[in-house]
């Protein structure tokens, strides 16, 4: 899990996350990842897990939005498959 209940407060994820793990989004803060992530699953259940690169979300990766929101601004990615129960994915880059 990564994220804090602080709303307002920035959080950056350069490097990749790998391996058997869902990368969980929780809090009310801004997780911006920007490095390749290669886990096996990415969840957002509050707050905002923004896109800082194009790519960085593995092709064949199921995406859970159960809340809060997914942004890709302006970047662009391929994702495996979207399930929402929640909250919102925005910017003119997604493509589910």
């Amino acid at each position: 899990q990564v994220g804090s209940t602080t709303a307002g407060q920035n959080i950056s994820l350069g490097g990749a996350v790998s391996g058997p793990y869902v990368l969980t989004k929780v809090g009310a803060d801004i997780v911006t990842i920007s490095g390749p992530q290669t886990c096996s699953g990415l969840s957002v259940n509050a707050g905002t897990l923004a896109l800082g690169a194009s790519n960085v979300i593995a092709d064949t990766m199921p995406v859970t939005v159960a809340g809060g929101t997914l942004a890709f601004g302006a970047f662009n990615d391929t994702i495996g498959s979207v399930t929402m129960s929640g909250g919102n994915i925005t910017g003119p880059g997604r493509s589910p």
